[in-house]
């Protein structure tokens, strides 16, 4: 008797602990179910549910910063800035957040704070040409030349694609053409070719062929 009422027990807490813990596997799928309903929206209200129902996921924050910094009827820089770095909080490698609040501080003129978020950006993954590009262009905008060529020659031996951009917006800004070709662009045919190419078009015809001669 006493082994039959052990063994009724032991099957009504296996029976217990099924249903709780299928409740609890229940709770948490449509709980991240709710999250993506929220995060694959385009309106402030459903980026918000993504985060309330999933706070510990930094995506969520990233995404719902980049709705208030982006937003063309109603910018919210400061709800930006905030939300970019619980992002970062909850990562502190997260590089498109750090690169995204570098931007956002550099809109609202903290140049050095936004110098500081583009160099988490850069030891955050230190290979991306991505980071280098946008990075090399801040320190463009910012008059620091050397540092500037330095990371904007590491995004074109990437992408030699990006050439021609890197070259028009080093020349606006320093007409030193032998230093750009020096500091700026990588031995590359194809990078030297782009940037042959499109001053061409612009009838830049002295600049094409000191670029070629090179």
């Amino acid at each position: 008797m006493i082994l039959r009422l052990s063994d009724s027990l032991a099957r009504a807490l296996v029976v217990l602990v099924a249903v709780l813990l299928g409740a609890w596997l229940s709770f948490y799928s449509v709980r991240a179910a709710v999250a993506r309903y929220g995060a694959e929206g385009t309106t402030q209200e459903r980026l918000e549910l993504a985060t309330r129902w999933e706070p510990g996921n930094p995506t969520y924050w990233y995404l719902l910063a980049r709705f208030h910094q982006y937003d063309m009827e109603n910018p919210n820089p400061d709800s930006a800035e905030g939300l970019y770095e619980k992002a970062i909080s909850l990562d502190p490698l997260y590089t498109d957040a750090w690169m995204d609040l570098g931007t956002a501080y550099e809109l609202e003129g903290k140049d050095s704070e936004a110098r500081r978020a583009f160099q988490e950006a850069k030891r955050s993954y230190p290979t991306s040409a991505d980071v280098s590009w946008r990075y090399g262009n801040f320190l463009l905008r910012q008059g620091d030349q050397a540092l500037a060529y330095s990371e904007l020659r590491r995004a074109i031996a990437a992408d030699p694609n990006r050439a021609s951009a890197a070259f028009s917006r080093a020349y606006r800004s320093n007409p030193n053409m032998q230093q750009i070709l020096d500091e700026l662009l990588p031995a590359q045919q194809t990078a030297y070719l782009r940037v042959i190419a499109s001053a061409a078009d612009a009838k830049q015809l002295a600049v094409a062929q000191t670029v070629s001669k090179r």
